[in-house]
């Protein structure tokens, strides 16, 4: 992905922030447009989130 505030990177946080924590379904979200494969945007998703990730990303997505 080019850039993380585009359509997918937002569709994608605002996933993460709903509770979504399935890599497979977080990379469907993804513009068809992305040149990254799936497995490897699977790949970048998959870590452990904390509460302070979420505020973070809360605050960056506003």
């Amino acid at each position: 992905m080019s850039k993380v505030n585009g359509v997918s990177g937002e569709r994608i946080a605002e996933a993460i922030l709903a509770g979504e924590t399935d890599a497979d379904r977080l990379a469907s979200l993804c513009h068809w447009r992305v040149r990254a494969e799936k497995e490897e945007i699977m790949l970048a998703l998959v870590g452990k989130l904390t509460d302070h990730h979420k505020f973070m990303l809360r605050i960056l997505s506003a």
